[in-house]
């Protein structure tokens, strides 16, 4: 209102604006290569035309990064008690948090399981396989992927393998782009059994379940007599197969009156070796 005085008198009206600030309220763009924290930045700047002398807001920054990928660098604002909202516009911008994979060579050791057993005419196996080292800590067992199967399996004596291969694993983290896996075979071993027959005094923890028939003696007709034993399993309820099971083996003179020793020599499911006698009697 302008009021006249002195040599003038009256009064009239004009107007004029006291205009908004606009203010740009902008969060920090950062970037890492992951290493299994949590990226975050505080800052906060604040840009446009600035807030008035004096006044301000303060502000609580929640984004957050730590897989690889990015996301938004979020945060809320709240106005200073001298600072009046209507003063201003206010425009929030959010930078951007980037994590990028981590791309050294990482490099992970599995060995597959290895189990023994003693032929007793079941099939055995062995299953699994353990991660035995990782070269960097920040590389995890849940980031390996496995397909096919871990198992070796047996009935009969010898070593079965699982072919386990670096093939069959595979890296499923996103925060790792060269992952090596060097794999060492797991495997089953199904030792021979003993083939020497119980005694009356063997322990049943040691028993065989191996008994034998000693072969039948002949009589003296000049010809050779390699008569044969029959050895049996009874764990497995088997009659034991020369040339499978065992070998025999016999004393020098199996023509002559006297006393013939045969060597029974396991092979194949049975190791070891014992020896049963019979006789050459004489004709009268």
């Amino acid at each position: 209102t302008v009021t006249g005085i002195g040599n003038y008198e009256g009064s009239f009206e004009v107007t004029y604006e006291i205009t908004k600030r606009h203010v740009t309220l902008t969060s920090a763009d950062d970037e890492k290569v992951y290493d299994g924290s949590t990226l975050t930045n505080d800052t906060v700047t604040v840009g446009g035309d600035k807030f008035a002398k004096k006044e301000g807001a303060t502000y609580n920054v929640t984004g957050n990064q730590t897989e690889v990928g990015s996301s938004e660098n979020t945060f809320t604002y709240e106005l200073k008690s001298n600072t009046t909202a209507s003063n201003y516009n206010i425009e929030v911008k959010f930078g951007e948090l980037k994590v990028t994979p981590f791309t050294d060579k990482v490099t992970v050791t599995i060995k597959g399981h290895e189990d023994t057993a003693t032929y007793d005419g079941n099939p055995h196996s062995v299953e699994g396989y353990e991660v035995t080292n990782i070269s960097n800590k920040l590389y995890k067992v849940n980031n390996i992927g496995f397909t096919g199967e871990a198992k070796a399996e047996g009935t009969a004596a010898g070593t079965y393998q699982m072919n386990l291969t670096a093939q069959q694993f595979s890296n499923i983290s996103q925060n790792f782009t060269d992952v090596e896996f060097v794999v060492e075979d797991g495997s089953l071993t199904i030792n021979p059994k003993s083939i020497t027959p119980d005694g009356p005094d063997t322990p049943d923890e040691k028993k065989t379940g191996i008994t034998v028939t000693a072969p039948e003696g002949s009589k003296y007709d000049g010809e050779e007599h390699k008569n044969k034993p029959t050895v049996t399993d009874t764990k497995t309820n088997r009659t034991l197969v020369e040339g499978t099971d065992y070998t025999l083996a016999y004393s020098e003179d199996v023509i002559n009156a006297g006393t013939v020793t045969v060597t029974v020599t396991g092979i194949g499911n049975y190791e070891g070796s014992f020896e049963v006698t019979y006789e050459i009697t004489k004709r009268n």
